[in-house]
């Protein structure tokens, strides 16, 4: 999903009284005040993440804990930028902003920053823990990861260039090969994960650890099924209405979900 299409010309302006346009400043208010919701849920998950690793000696990588929730800061930022600018400053309830906001034109690339965060330390997990076939798995997602981002960085350059209707077609289909390689990336860690926590269970004896494998098993399907669903309304939405509305929100909420599927362990 590419936010800046929310107008689709530089010279467009719409009443208010537009249902598609509405329901794609709804879907903007909406994702914000939901990402806003787990954002707050990130921000504790890190106070008790850090409070609980006090006397952890490099186990878990707290920097880039750091990092991704500063990022998830910035990112909430521009979420409460982007629909102040809309719904307050350019008074949205007589006319439809005409251009394109710079806070929109870049959130894109800041949540696939953010993926690619994640999607490390959860790649990080299933070579820990499958050392072998893992690494294949975990090489795969990160090309996967990488091809997220470039897309995401394409579409925010070509939203700088002047707006023609072959461009802005351009721009869809970068943000629906996006979705796809964040679904294709999330899919192949959490089953890496499931698959090889299945493998370890049934090959030890022990009742206490197989409880705790059997958690672990739980909390990866959930977890991994979360962000699976999320990516694949997405994708679905970027596919069938590939000019906005309800994929925006959907892509803020999903967002939101890497930083709290991670911090949840």
């Amino acid at each position: 999903m590419d936010f800046g299409l929310l107008s689709t010309s530089p010279d467009f302006v719409a009443p208010i009284d537009n249902p598609e346009q509405v329901r794609t400043l709804a879907s903007l208010l909406f994702g914000t005040f939901i990402g806003l919701i787990l954002y707050g849920i990130s921000v504790h998950q890190t106070y008790v993440f850090v409070s609980l690793h006090q006397m952890d000696q490099g186990r878990v990588p707290k920097p880039l804990i750091f990092i991704i929730l500063v990022l998830e800061s910035i990112h909430s930022g521009l979420c409460i930028h982007a629909s102040y600018d809309f719904l307050v400053t350019n008074r949205a309830l007589e006319v439809i902003p005409d251009k394109s906001r710079w806070s929109m034109d870049i959130l894109n690339v800041f949540a696939a920053v953010i993926f690619c965060f994640t999607q490390s330390l959860f790649g990080r997990q299933v070579y820990l823990i499958w050392p072998t076939f893992g690494l294949l798995v975990v090489i795969a997602a990160g090309i996967l990861t990488a091809g997220q981002f470039c897309t995401a960085t394409a579409a925010t350059v070509l939203l700088y260039m002047p707006r023609t209707t072959e461009l802005t077609q351009k721009i869809q289909l970068l943000g629906v090969a996006r979705s796809a390689a964040v679904l294709g990336a999330s899919a192949l860690l959490a089953g890496a994960l499931i698959h090889r926590l299945r493998s370890l269970r049934t090959s030890t004896d022990f009742k206490s650890t197989d409880h705790t494998i059997k958690t672990l098993i739980t909390y990866t399907w959930n977890t991994g099924l979360l962000i699976g669903i999320s990516s694949l309304l997405s994708l679905i939405f970027a596919l069938a209405w590939p000019q906005g509305r309800l994929c925006i929100a959907v892509d803020i909420v999903a967002t939101q979900l890497y930083a709290v599927s991670l911090l949840a362990e």
